[in-house]
């Protein structure tokens, strides 16, 4: 059986608040699509210490799925297929910077796409919360 994507966006979370979420969900692997991973205000998730803490439950695509223009990167479309093969671990999240989903590409590009091939994203809010398909994306 196929697991669920889930959607997250880091924040101020602590590593420990990220773990507690994932573990919430079950979620069996994070994929962090940061087309650039660093963060200059959390340096919790920077990739390094990611890896280091979570291992292999941490895949970094921002090279695929990354998103900081109008435009979707090169190999886009292999980056979603590899998202769909990754359910077959369980329960994925993909993982943003933004909190909200309505002001991060995790929502406007890769959500959307999964959504007009069937596929449920949920968005977990800032308060571990998951956002609801109906309940409206934008603020």
């Amino acid at each position: 059986m196929e697991g669920e994507i889930y959607s997250i966006g880091h924040g101020s979370r602590t590593i420990a608040n990220l773990i507690e979420v994932l573990d919430t969900y079950k979620i069996v692997l994070l994929v962090d699509v940061r087309r650039k991973p660093y963060s200059t205000w959390n340096k919790d998730m920077y990739p390094e210490r990611l890896r280091k803490v979570l291992g292999d439950r941490y895949l970094w695509m921002g090279d695929k799925l990354g998103g900081l223009s109008d435009t979707k990167p090169e190999g886009y479309k292999e980056g979603l297929q590899r998202l769909i093969e990754l359910r077959k671990r369980g329960n994925i999240c993909i993982m943003c910077a933004e909190l909200h989903p309505a002001h991060c590409h995790r929502e406007y590009w890769i959500a959307r796409d999964l959504r007009a091939m069937g596929i449920k994203v949920h968005h977990i809010l800032g308060d571990g919360s998951i956002l609801r398909a109906t309940q409206t994306y934008l603020i």
